[in-house]
């Protein structure tokens, strides 16, 4: 229990997959404009990133091992995750009342996000485990919607603050998002790698 507990807290503030690894930025700067609807991302992420987590760590034991399709991995994980999106859209609307409203928009940016296909590629980097998939998408999860609701805030402030014409708009928002990830380095030491 105390193992799966420091992958979760690894995965989150050590390995975090936006701020170390460089994945899921746009869904980052699309929803970092309004706190409710990145609370709802942050939500649908963490169940999509354990899902998603789970369903290909099934599918690298059964096809990718046993069937020997190593060759179509990669479409394979695009697919999977095309298909949990679409099948996960009931309880992703439960989850997210505003998400509902804008489900065609978001499920487009579900679809194509690299943050999904990025979990499930270093899922299967790790080849870790029933549980410990579980601990890696909660992580992974978690790590996003830390990442998401501080620079929510933080992006929030900076909306109202004089700042000087050309360092408005997105080249505050990477100047911030790179700030955070300096901060993120002081975990480091926190856990094992």
């Amino acid at each position: 229990m105390l193992t799966l507990l420091s992958i979760v807290i690894a995965t989150a503030l050590v390995n975090n997959i936006v701020v170390h690894h460089l994945f899921g930025i746009s869904p980052l700067l699309a929803a970092s404009r309004r706190l409710r609807l990145a609370g709802e991302l942050s939500l649908v992420m963490i169940y999509l990133l354990t899902l998603t987590s789970v369903v290909i760590y099934l599918i690298n034991i059964t096809l990718f091992s046993l069937a020997g399709m190593h060759s179509f991995r990669y479409l394979l994980l695009v697919l999977c995750i095309f298909a949990i999106i679409q099948l996960s859209d009931k309880p992703i609307q439960r989850l997210a009342a505003n998400l509902a409203e804008l489900s065609h928009r978001f499920k487009a940016l579900l679809t194509m996000n690299s943050l999904l296909l990025a979990g499930g590629l270093l899922t299967l980097e790790r080849n870790p485990g029933l549980p410990a998939a579980i601990a890696f998408g909660l992580g992974t999860g978690v790590g996003f919607a830390l990442v998401l609701l501080m620079f929510t805030a933080i992006d929030a402030r900076l909306q109202v603050a004089d700042l000087p014409a050309p360092v408005k708009g997105l080249s505050i928002q990477l100047i911030t998002l790179g700030l955070i990830a300096m901060a993120f380095l002081g975990f480091t030491g926190l856990a094992a790698s």
